[in-house]
């Protein structure tokens, strides 16, 4: 690197590197706390309701009392959705996986 035509070492680098961060940090910190409070949503049920003219019902979808299934319930899956099941869950992991090593892969250059 060259800063005003003078060559920079690995050392100074890594500081000019981390001013920038601190600096970028502290600038988002300043415009997150300059930020005025954020008014409550709009009724996004009222607008679609206003925009189709009555011809929309809205309609809650009832959630379920248990968020996984129990032992007993996985074992009375038939195989294909214990595979759809695992390769979700694989996935999910690789999905996982593969953003923190891209974001510390970012971070770091």
């Amino acid at each position: 690197w060259k800063l005003n035509g003078a060559q920079i070492d690995t050392a100074s680098k890594i500081r000019l590197s981390a001013m920038k961060i601190q600096l970028l940090t502290l600038i988002c910190a300043a415009f997150g706390l300059s930020l005025p409070e954020i008014p409550n949503l709009p009724d996004l049920v009222g607008i679609v309701d206003n925009a189709v003219h009555g011809n929309f019902t809205a309609q809650t979808v009832e959630e379920p009392q248990a968020f996984l299934p129990t032992i007993a319930e996985i074992r009375a899956m038939t195989d294909r959705e214990k595979t759809e099941r695992l390769h979700w869950f694989l996935c999910v992991f690789l999905l996982v996986f593969l953003f923190i090593v891209v974001s510390g892969t970012v971070i770091m250059v």
